[in-house]
């Protein structure tokens, strides 16, 4: 008898826990791109991207958590921002540094901070790379480079979807303050490559 009693308490004790226990929704964020802005022309017959960036897969860095990482997100960039217009030579836009690195935050470990929410990471993406147009004969004639830094930090009760959402907001403007310097140089920097 106690063997049964003993069963139907922990059956309903897992029934009570299971009913509690709340779906996680996995999101899906949308990719970065900048098909939305009008390409750079460039007297040029083909666009190259390459990345010089190896992620290290280990902390401090998170890039490889994203669901769209700085390097992915800059290697849209390359695509949707640079076209080629003309009949020879060649623009190359290289990728130096797209990573995301986290930072842990003292916190109050004491017996107040029982009682509170802090901010315990802080997440920063750094991105920077280099555009350039080379001739048929295969030298570099022009070159503008750019970077961007964004942070934000987050307290540590967030969820796993609110921290993607931040990773995945903190690269978008990462990549566009990268955008709006990279235009400025290329303006500044690429007289007679420019259509």
């Amino acid at each position: 008898m106690k063997n049964i009693f003993k069963s139907v308490f922990i059956l309903g004790v897992i029934t009570v826990l299971s009913a509690c226990e709340t779906p996680l929704t996995i999101q899906t964020l949308p990719d970065i791109t900048f098909s939305n802005l009008q390409p750079i022309r460039l007297n040029v017959a083909s666009v190259e991207t390459i990345s010089e960036f190896k992620a290290p897969l280990k902390a401090p860095n998170v890039d490889h958590l994203f669901q769209v990482s700085p390097e992915k997100a800059m290697k849209n960039w390359g695509r949707d921002r640079v076209a080629a217009t003309g009949a020879t030579g060649q623009a190359r836009f290289i990728i130096k540094n797209a990573a995301a690195t986290e930072s842990k935050l003292d916190i109050d470990k004491g017996f107040t901070g029982q009682f509170k929410k802090e901010l315990s990471e802080r997440y920063t993406v750094f991105v920077e790379g280099e555009l350039q147009a080379i001739d048929a004969s295969g030298v570099v004639r022009a070159q503008a480079s750019a970077r961007a830094e964004r942070s934000r930090t987050i307290r540590e009760d967030a969820s796993l979807n609110e921290r993607e959402k931040l990773w995945h907001d903190i690269t978008r403007a990462a990549v566009t303050d990268f955008n709006g310097v990279m235009e400025r140089a290329v303006k500044t920097h690429f007289s007679g490559w420019l259509n």
